[in-house]
């Protein structure tokens, strides 16, 4: 499954890293909205993070998950 997101990065501390992102939105194939599952401060420090997130929301496998636009 194609997810189309947008993503905004921070140089914040975070979790004791200082290069995160948060989601601005994040819409599958069929115009779904799923960023609103996900926690809205919620950062990511990696995309791999952020397909593991995506993946459980939508019962698949993170390697089923392709993002695009990042």
């Amino acid at each position: 499954m194609i997810i189309y997101a947008d993503i905004e990065w921070e140089y914040a501390e975070y979790e004791g890293y200082y290069d995160s992102f948060r989601v601005v939105s994040a819409t599958d194939e069929s115009g779904n909205e799923l960023a609103q599952h996900l926690a809205p401060d919620r950062r990511f420090t990696s995309l791999h993070e952020l397909r593991d997130a995506l993946a459980l929301i939508l019962g698949l496998s993170s390697d089923d998950i392709i993002l695009d636009g990042v």
